[in-house]
């Protein structure tokens, strides 16, 4: 469609015959037709349209077009709507302005419109039409700008002139009146004239015009670099504000134009044309379009460049990386660049080497092929031991996932690819910068040693890389032992005590014997309720891999290396620390490993026998070792009272404080002047400065002598000991409330501001005052008081706070929950009332009190109803994160059945909630009134229909991740004075499982076995146990070997299991399966099948043995009694025929008829032998010393390309033979296209695919 022509005739360059033409209409007073507004299709409010076929066709005449074409209207600069002879008043102007601003605005809705109906046709046909259009869309544009600015101008001179100036409300209704549109304004014009903006704003702007504009300044030269740069940094801030753009472009000019700036001498030039082209991809196919424009040429000249030339050289290496961001883009990628990369990391000055690295690594992940045929597999390996990366134990995830599967596994040939990180241990100490690789070093051994993969491939070669770490334990270097020490205490997952940094300095055992008692006086009753019988200990899965990992060592020797390295330690301190491992390493093997493994390791028979050898020297020391080892266990053993620490919950501050009144009761006694002697000596009586103070002793006159009546009233009557410390804690006297939070408990802020300030409550001691109010309100009469002074009050005002969250978090955290008063209320409210987040803090508070053991003896129910009440009106919060959090605490306080059976009466709706629900719903279902009230709802058959034919894939996924994010060691975050630390993290536990939640209840069972899932599930695992090519029928059985675990992991279950031989093919996944990730399943699934004891049975009748504690209870631990079949991969026969799709082509020989070029493609290949490359390097120079005429032809350049895609070369040499050739040679490859001479490379790439 044309636009209406103007009163003088047609736009200059409209075709007048084109049959889209609209019928001549009225025009305007400017000259313009309103046509394009009255057109029915068009979209209000649109600012652009985006074409369908091929739109943005940018034609090369663009050069010749003037930016203003002659097509330019009337500027309205000064008022002319009112009569002569009157001065119109400022309302007449204003409304004057709208009036023009709304007729703009139509002008600008049919230009719109007529530009979107252009698009619709052949570009070729459009074109010229398109431009004119554009150009009026954008004087549109300027207009509405201009007419905008002149209107708020307008408005605040009616301001400025004062309400006396002003005309009277008659005459102004009349020109409101007048002004008034037929039809009311669009919501687009509204909003354009209630904005403050005068400048062009992205949401008006023409992006083709723009990008047309761009590329034709790109078209000019003889400009400086700093003016080519500028238009490309334009081009890319176009592609951001508008990103749909870039499916747009007319590649045959965008590319010309990118050509242009890549083939310039200028380094910054370049760089920017590889960024403008970074940010035009879209897909695979725009991939290809743009390496048909030659770009591996040009990136294999850019990184061959030297290190002046890095912002060139860093943006090529960015391009690069950016193939492998869409999907399928790493085929993409030529071999030929995959070649430089591999040179460049291999390069060893190269300031691009670590990110040049991490592109190997990943594109070793996704096209695995490329890496192994461009030589890459062995810089990855050097890097992943030379410490020359800053991450080495990031590269060693692409090589376990080549690991996994045997035709991906056929890839590493010699199964030595992991050995330079070992190497390490072994290297003699030969610099300062050794231990930081030999640090590096064991980070990637600590990586293989945490994944299953990882295990299996340290398996190898009987175990050799795992006895070299063992080895390492009787080098007597401090460094090598340091460090070997700290990697066998990350491997095992050992956690040193809280007293190990005192112990190690030198400080005796006996030290913290008072310390350990004390912690053994609590009484567990508070702990052991939380978990129900069958939940005593958490199904930790990675307890259960890290015994694995502990039996490795064990029968590689680690027990008497350790043994060896505390006779020889080279320091006392290194000795204490050998100790200590010995001492958690016979503990671990008591707890994790059966007992046909721990009988052995506990005798320590090498040690015990030189102990007993009265005729060695070294018996002494043999006897030593024994004893200090023995005082550590029985210390180890006190501390954590025979429990996993992390299964332990926070200590409450209540509780040590009823901890702490047995040390004041025996200081209570005291007569009067002892009392008088002690509070002199506090130094309270004869100083106000309150940092002179002897706290410690002020802290036990408090809670010892000052408990009884007749101490404290002689401490506030006949002295002065009281009225100075509560002076010293009243808020305005500035002296507590100004002590800095910190150490060393300077005097902090002097500023005149507000008391609870957020400076002061995150740099002094002021927010202590709420804790004051929580132990106050933590007992009736503490209420009483608050109430008396109207405390509470302010409390109720401070929830009400809306900008001080930070405020509302202190009071909330600090205030006491146990009685039925105010702070309850308080709490409520702020659940309610609050933002997101405090909604989200205060609900978490809850997770306390619904820990706690519902007891029915209280009247009106206690904390743990209350909390639990709370939380199930937190199901219905609008905010989805505040639902979540409420789930996850009513789910761990359902592991009690008694607070399990109480969620469920009260009933919660949870079907609004959809997946975040679908937990808790879970956890109903483990008991028989759970299970009635969601069988009324119609919940289970859905449910277990869901998870039979989709969830339990979606179960897989979730496990593995949360067992790799366990075995991390993802540092947390540190805890900040006001963060609750309430929020449970349950990482590497097996998560709840609809079957074994059904299994819990007798009427579970009846319906699982009707409905048959159980025998389903153990007949896939029967059909496809030895699976080992499709990854969605890897998938699927490992969704049926979870599904089969949970079931067999209860006691009801046990049926399930002896009806079915599911256990043989799970243990023959387990020590046969050529799958490792498929092996390490099973593995875990035959863990919770020996929780039952009908479980033991069927393992022990197939060969496997597990971990039982003192009462015969089942830990869940399992090992093989044939401890070599559960890494056997003698059978697979990957290591010697690898699989045909992944076998590497034999690369051809790329001759040329030409003598002379023949001799140089020759001496090119010599080129990459190290004996011949002086020999190479003479002939070379020497067809350049005769200018042969080979180095001007293309042809001859695109197969020495293809000669060095096929061979390995360095950065020297490859710059060296591209010096070679003349400059022009690679712009005629560019611009001409000889397609039929680019055979050469081309196949030298397929050959490397």
């Amino acid at each position: 469609m044309t636009p209406t022509s103007r009163a003088g005739g047609p736009y200059t360059g409209t075709n007048t015959n084109d049959a889209l033409a609209p019928p001549p209409q009225r025009p305007s007073q400017d000259g313009r037709s309103y046509s394009a507004a009255s057109i029915k299709t068009a979209k209000q409010g649109q600012s652009y349209g985006r074409s369908i076929g091929v739109p943005g066709s940018f034609g090369a005449e663009l050069k010749s077009l003037n930016s203003r074409p002659d097509i330019s209207r009337a500027e309205y600069t000064t008022y002319s709507g009112a009569d002569e002879g009157d001065e119109p008043t400022t309302e007449q102007r204003q409304a004057d302005y709208r009036d023009r601003i709304d007729k703009e605005m139509k002008i600008k809705v049919g230009t719109e419109n007529l530009l979107e109906a252009l698009n619709n046709k052949s570009a070729k046909q459009a074109r010229d039409q398109r431009r004119v259009v554009e150009l009026e869309l954008n004087t549109s544009n300027r207009k509405i700008a201009k007419l905008r600015q002149d209107l708020n101008a307008e408005i605040l001179r009616s301001k400025d002139k004062g309400p006396e100036q002003t005309t009277s409300p008659k005459s102004r209704l009349s020109q409101l009146f007048r002004a008034a549109p037929v039809r009311s304004p669009s919501y687009q014009t509204q909003m354009q004239l209630e904005g403050p903006e005068v400048d062009l704003d992205p949401e008006v702007e023409s992006p083709t015009y723009i990008l047309a504009e761009k590329l034709r300044a790109l078209e000019l030269e003889g400009h400086p670099s700093d003016y080519y740069v500028g238009q490309a940094n334009d081009l890319v801030e176009l592609f951001k504000r508008h990103p749909t753009l870039k499916y747009d472009l007319a590649w045959s000019i965008f590319g010309l134009r990118m050509q242009m700036m890549l083939l310039s001498d200028s380094r910054e030039v370049v760089a920017a044309g590889y960024r403008v082209m970074r940010y035009a991809i879209t897909d695979r196919k725009s991939l290809q379009i743009i390496r048909a424009l030659q770009t591996d040429f040009l990136v294999i000249l850019s990184l061959v460049k030297e290190s002046k030339a890095r912002v060139e050289r860093e943006q090529a290496l960015k391009f690069v990386r950016a193939f492998l961001d869409v999907k399928d883009g790493a085929q993409e990628i030529h071999l030929a660049v995959a070649r430089i990369v591999v040179a460049v990391a291999d390069h060893a000055d190269d300031q691009l080497r670590g990110i040049a690295i991490l592109t190997l690594a990943e594109m070793l992940l996704k096209e695995p092929l490329l890496v192994v045929n461009s030589g890459g597999l062995g810089v990855l390996s050097d890097a992943m031991g030379s410490g020359i990366y800053f991450a080495p134990e990031t590269l060693i995830e692409p090589f376990l996932h080549l690991m996994d599967l045997p035709a991906r596994r056929g890839l590493l040939k010699s199964g030595f690819e992991f050995s330079s990180a070992f190497a390490s241990f072994t290297e003699p100490f030969s610099s300062h910068s050794h231990e930081d690789k030999l640090r590096a070093s064991a980070r990637v051994v600590s990586s293989l040693f945490k994944s299953w993969p990882g295990l299996m491939t340290l398996a190898l070669h009987d175990f050799l890389p795992v006895r070299s770490v063992v080895s390492a334990l009787y080098i007597t270097n401090t460094q090598v032992r340091t460090v070997t020490l700290d990697l066998l205490m990350d491997i095992l997952r050992i956690t040193p005590p809280s007293w190990s940094s005192s112990f190690i300095g030198g400080r005796r055992l006996t030290t913290y014997g008072r310390v350990t008692n004390l912690r053994n006086e609590t009484k567990p009753s508070d702990s052991s309720w939380k978990q129900s019988a069958d939940e005593k200990q958490k199904r930790n899965i990675v307890q259960h891999f890290t015994a694995v990992a502990l039996a490795v060592l064990l029968r590689q020797g680690l027990l008497g290396g350790l043994v060896h390295a505390e006779g020889s330690a080279p320091s006392q301190a290194l000795k204490r620390r050998t100790n200590l491992l010995i001492a958690e390493v016979l503990r671990m093997t008591s707890d994790m490993l059966p007992q046909s493994w721990s009988y052995g390791v506990q005798a320590m028979p090498g040690l015990f026998e030189l102990a007993t050898n009265f005729s060695s020297e070294e018996r002494f020391q043999a006897v030593a070792t024994c004893y200090q080892v023995d005082s550590i266990n029985r210390t180890l053993y006190r501390s954590t009272s025979g429990q996993d620490n992390s299964l332990k919950p926070a200590e409450d501050g209540s509780a040590s404080r009823a901890r702490a009144t047995s040390k004041s009761q025996v200081n209570a006694v005291m007569d009067e002047t002892q009392f008088r002697a002690r509070m002199i000596d506090t130094q309270v009586l004869s100083s106000v400065n309150y940092t002179k103070w002897d706290w410690n002793l002020i802290n036990d006159l408090i809670e010892g002598p000052m408990v009884h009546p007749k101490r404290l009233q002689e401490a506030m009557i006949t002295s002065k000991f009281v009225h100075r410390l509560l002076g010293f804690l009243r808020p305005f006297k500035y002296r507590f409330s100004e002590a800095p939070n910190t150490k060393a408990n300077q005097r902090g802020l002097t500023s005149k501001t507000p008391l609870f300030s957020h400076e002061r409550m995150s740099e002094t001691l002021v927010g202590g005052y709420f804790a004051m109010l929580g132990t106050l309100c933590s007992d009736s009469k503490g209420m009483q008081i608050l109430e008396r002074w109207k405390i509470i009050n302010i409390c109720y005002h401070i929830v009400e706070l809306k900008q001080r969250d930070d405020l509302i978090r202190a009071l909330l955290l600090n205030l006491d929950y146990t009685l039925d008063s105010h702070p309850r209320i308080i709490l409520s409210k702020a659940m309610i009332a609050s933002s997101k987040q405090m909604r989200i803090s205060a609900t978490r508070i809850l997770r306390k009190y619904a820990m706690t053991p519902i007891e029915q003896t209280i009247i009106g129910g206690g904390a743990a109803e209350w909390a639990i009440k709370l939380l199930v009106g937190q199901l219905y919060d609008p905010e989805i994160e505040v639902c979540e959090v409420a789930i996850k605490i009513l789910e761990e306080a359902c592991n009690n059945i008694t607070s399990l059976e109480y969620v469920v009466k009260c009933r919660p709706a949870l079907d609004h909630l959809g997946e975040i629900g679908a937990p808790l719903l879970l956890r109903f279902l483990s008991t028989s009134v759970g299970y009635h009230y969601l069988d009324g709802l119609d919940y289970i058959t859905r449910e277990m229909d869901d998870w039979f034919l989709g969830r339990n894939d979606t179960y897989v996924t979730m496990v593995e991740a949360s067992l790799a994010r366990a075995l991390a060691d993802i540092p947390d975050k540190p805890p900040s004075a006001l963060d609750d630390g309430l929020e449970p993290q349950d990482f590497g536990s097996v998560p709840p499982h609809f079957y074994r939640e059904l299994t819990r209840t007798a009427e579970g069972c009846k319906l699982l076995r009707a409905k048959g899932h159980f025998e389903e599930f153990a007949a896939t695992i029967q059909d496809f146990a030895m699976e080992d090519e499709d990854s969605e029928t890897i998938l699927k059985v490992k969704g049926c070997l979870w599904a089969v675990g949970n079931v067999g992991s209860m006691e009801l279950g046990a049926p399930f299991l002896e009806s079915s031989d599911v256990v043989k093919y799970i243990v023959q996944i387990a020590e046969n399966s050529k799958v490792l990730t498929l092996r390490g399943t099973a593995f875990f699934v035959l863990g919770l099948v020996s929780r039952s004891l009908h479980g033991q049975e069927i393992l022990a009748e197939y060969g496997w043995d597990g971990t039982v504690n003192v009462m015969g209870e089942s830990l869940g631990y399992v090992l093989p009694l044939e401890f070599n079949k559960l890494f056997g991969l003698g059978g697979d026969s990957a290591q010697n025929k690898p699989s045909s799709t992944l076998i590497r082509s034999r690369k051809g020989s790329i001759s040329d008829d030409d003598p002379t070029s023949a001799g140089i493609l020759a001496s090119i290949v010599k080129l990459g032998n190290t004996v011949l490359t002086n020999k190479a390097l003479s002939e070379l120079n020497g067809y350049r010393n005769k200018k042969a005429a080979g180095f001007q032809k293309p042809a001859l350049f695109r197969k020495a390309m293809g000669v060095m895609a096929s061979h390995a070369y360095r950065i020297p040499q490859y710059r060296f033979v591209i010096d070679l050739f003349d400059k022009s040679v690679l712009r005629k490859i560019v611009i001409e296209d000889e397609g039929s001479e680019s055979d050469a490379l081309d196949s030298a790439h397929e050959d490397g695919r």
